[in-house]
């Protein structure tokens, strides 16, 4: 007895589509960047300790570069590059990064890795931010760095402890704006919730702004637009003219 073929069985299944490819095309002066820096990279790695500083300046200038040229190598973010390619976490990587931008081989000689990052650190709690690139405004072997029972040590003979506590003691207190213009920006900040956070400096005419939220950006245009840069005056007291 033949069976009835339902509706399910009588239809045509219809073939999946094969997904269609997708060229993208890469920049060559971007692929020539990434190239020469990856082969920074793996020469610095192998000379070893030699060459830590060449190593972690090229590592800075793939994961900094706008695009970050990691991307052409396959990795997802900085992290991964990191982890995968040098075999460092972010946190240290980043750390390296700072160290070898802002000093010398000699200094990294001198100090050592971990003691110039808690340097740096200090002086960028001293300062409000700290500098794109070399030179620092303090050089390492005149730094001052004040103890919590009164006085003040070298930098060469403070210890890791003596330099993390005095940057903890500034961090808890906002640096004397040290121009009306920098006066202006804190005091515009600190009445809008998303900018009590920011830290301001200004120096020779340049306005250094760090952790502004990005979802506060929009904000920003407006605050600024509101800052009243005009230094107070005094009023002038005018001296009555004597009558003749």
């Amino acid at each position: 007895m033949a069976t009835k073929k339902t509706a399910r069985s009588r239809a045509v299944k219809k073939p999946k589509k094969t997904p269609a490819l997708v060229t993208v095309k890469v920049d060559a002066g971007l692929k020539k960047r990434w190239d020469a820096l990856s082969k920074t990279v793996e020469r610095a790695r192998h000379a070893g300790a030699a060459d830590w500083d060449a190593l972690w300046e090229a590592v800075g200038a793939i994961v900094e570069h706008d695009p970050p040229l990691y991307e052409l190598g396959g990795y997802r973010n900085a992290a991964d590059y990191f982890l995968r390619a040098l075999g460092e976490n972010a946190r240290n990587a980043s750390r390296y990064i700072r160290v070898a931008r802002l000093a010398s081989p000699a200094e990294e000689e001198t100090y050592g890795v971990t003691k110039l990052d808690a340097g740096l650190s200090f002086i960028e709690a001293k300062l409000g931010a700290m500098p794109a690139h070399p030179p620092l405004p303090i050089a390492f072997d005149k730094l001052r760095v004040p103890l919590a029972g009164g006085g003040s040590v070298s930098f060469t003979d403070a210890r890791l402890e003596d330099i993390a506590a005095a940057t903890r003691a500034l961090s808890k207190k906002p640096p004397t704006p040290s121009s009306h213009a920098e006066r202006a920006l804190v005091e515009v900040f600190a009445k809008h919730p998303s900018f009590k956070k920011v830290r301001v400096r200004v120096r020779n005419g340049l306005a250094s702004l760090v952790g502004i939220p990005i979802a506060a950006l929009e904000v920003l245009g407006t605050l600024l637009h509101q800052t009243n840069w005009a230094p107070h005056t005094a009023p002038t007291k005018r001296t009555p003219r004597k009558k003749r």
